[in-house]
């Protein structure tokens, strides 16, 4: 049966607008990258970053006469460090195949012999299209937020294009970097950390990795509220192997909590290891699976993603290109992402 799917020809700019602003809200406001980082609208080049800290007054000493009363007060430091904000140009093309996907209506006409389904309005076209830009976009922020590589090009470990991380640096190699330079960063080196099929081939410990990334952090961060422990999915799976290769491994099931997004997880010292598996998809793709075990420990606040928006992306426009009768949806996402502070992570890779 041939199948034909006619578009909107033309979306009217009020149209363009509101898809923005939804795509917008759906992958910056409540998507995927707030789970991980702090996002921080309305910032450009040059802005300073701001951690928040109480001073280090003492409170209960004696009041003196001038009515100083040593209480806590909040402060705004940056270290004088700033944004680097960077664009991203994408272009995102809706093809009939994904469109039979996306769209339930459209697929569910087809299996009922209806040969032509037209898309009639805007409703219906947001209806489709929203659902494929969230999982496009929400993929790009998170391969750039954590991989971008400014210097992508000399990177000899990469096996795709090395365009795809050319961007503003991630927070992997802004660790790298903190660390080349000396910076306060606990940094714990994981041997054998290459697997090509399963975690169980790999010699990996991860009780003495985490030992060594939580008891080796700064007492700074671990007196820090709002800790995080991020980990590869491959981590977490070689983990339940350790714990069940352990003389108390009859007890695995105490040690794993499920989520409230119901991923299953384990604890360890206290701390909810928090799994990020867009890491092994991006590893395993671009990477070769070179170096799958990863742990950052960190906080809520210090890991930040910036954009010089508050409601929208730049230079944004979907119009469909007649001839091979697709949909394209370009856009122009301004951003920046930074680890604030090299003494408020501890590491492993």
């Amino acid at each position: 049966m041939s199948v034909n799917l006619n578009f909107l020809e033309e979306l009217t700019p009020e149209q363009i607008l509101q898809l923005n602003m939804l795509v917008y809200e759906s992958t910056l406001e409540s998507g995927k990258i707030s789970d991980y980082f702090k996002v921080v609208n309305n910032v450009k080049t040059g802005d300073p970053i701001y951690l928040k800290y109480f001073s280090d007054s003492m409170i209960g000493k004696r009041r003196k006469g001038n009515c100083e009363l040593n209480e806590h007060i909040l402060e705004l430091k940056t270290d004088g460090k700033k944004w680097v904000i960077c664009g991203a140009d994408f272009r995102i093309p809706l093809c009939s195949d994904e469109i039979k996907v996306a769209y339930e209506k459209w697929a569910h006409g087809v299996g009922h012999g209806i040969e032509q389904f037209d898309l009639i309005t805007a409703k219906e076209f947001m209806d489709f299209i929203l659902p494929v830009l969230e999982d496009k976009i929400n993929d790009m922020y998170m391969r750039y937020a954590w991989f971008g590589d400014s210097n992508a090009d000399e990177n000899e470990d990469l096996t795709c294009d090395h365009e795809f991380f050319d961007f503003c640096d991630g927070v992997f190699p802004q660790l790298e970097t903190m660390k080349a330079n000396g910076e306060k960063i606990n940094y714990v080196k994981i041997e054998d950390n290459e697997f090509t099929d399963k975690a169980i081939n790999s010699s990996v410990n991860t009780f003495d990795i985490l030992k060594n990334v939580i008891l080796g952090a700064s007492n700074k961060l671990r007196s820090e509220t709002g800790q995080r422990i991020y980990v590869s999915q491959a981590f977490l799976t070689k983990m339940e192997l350790d714990l069940i290769n352990q003389e108390e491994g009859c007890c695995t099931e105490k040690a794993r909590s499920v989520q409230e997004n119901g991923i299953r997880t384990f604890n360890y010292l206290g701390h909810t290891l928090i799994p990020v598996p867009e890491w092994d998809k991006i590893i395993l793709t671009c990477f070769g699976n070179k170096n799958p075990f990863r742990v950052i420990y960190t906080t809520a606040d210090n890991l930040q993603f910036g954009t010089p928006s508050r409601d929208r992306m730049e230079n944004f426009d979907a119009f469909l290109d007649k001839k091979s009768k697709k949909f394209y949806i370009d856009g122009l996402q301004e951003m920046g992402i930074s680890v604030v502070e090299a003494e408020l992570v501890s590491y492993a890779l």
